[in-house]
């Protein structure tokens, strides 16, 4: 029941040096247990419910793996986020077949324009990034991962190993067979 404000006056007053670290460490509690709670809801529900999916933040700052999970399925004991410090995803329910519906919702976005707009609620961290101009794609990517999201269109997944951690350029080309030299 505490704001984010007294938890990080919290974690401060019991030994964590800086505001900005105490923060991130409640930033990252609250994401936790908020998640684990919804968890928890869905699957009570789990009659009506298939799973659920990742929702990912659609900006420039949303990390590799965050963005290459987003819009995807999981079921009930899949890891869920946080999935590091500061970690901005949340889940959403999935309907079983029989019980959908065809409604369409949005979700917010913030491109190169900075401001905030709606989106199609379907639209993955990667669909909407290749809808972005090639510039705002760089300065998301790095200059070389653009290359390598643009011109051999890889898969925004091929950029994080198994285990979810960010792969560099050269192990994305060795792993993708694609010439180093490039």
């Amino acid at each position: 029941g505490l704001t984010l404000d007294q938890v990080r006056s919290r974690l401060t007053s019991v030994g964590v040096e800086s505001t900005r670290e105490a923060e991130t460490l409640a930033r990252t509690i609250n994401n936790h247990v908020t998640t684990t709670a919804r968890n928890e809801v869905l699957r009570a529900n789990d009659d009506v419910l298939d799973g659920w999916r990742l929702v990912a933040t659609l900006d420039s700052r949303t990390t590799p793996i965050c963005a290459a999970r987003d819009n995807q399925v999981y079921g009930w004991d899949d890891s869920q986020p946080p999935y590091h410090y500061n970690c901005r995803s949340t889940i959403s329910p999935v309907v079983k077949k029989q019980y959908s519906r065809n409604i369409t919702g949005t979700r917010a976005a913030r491109g190169e324009s900075g401001k905030t707009e709606q989106v199609n609620a379907n639209l993955s961290y990667e669909a909407w990034l290749r809808l972005q101009p090639a510039e705002f794609q760089r300065d998301v990517l790095g200059p070389g991962k653009y290359e390598l999201f643009t011109k051999h269109k890889l898969n925004l997944e091929k950029f994080v190993d198994y285990n979810d951690a960010p792969l560099s350029i050269q192990q994305i080309k060795l792993r993708n067979n694609i010439a180093l030299s490039e």
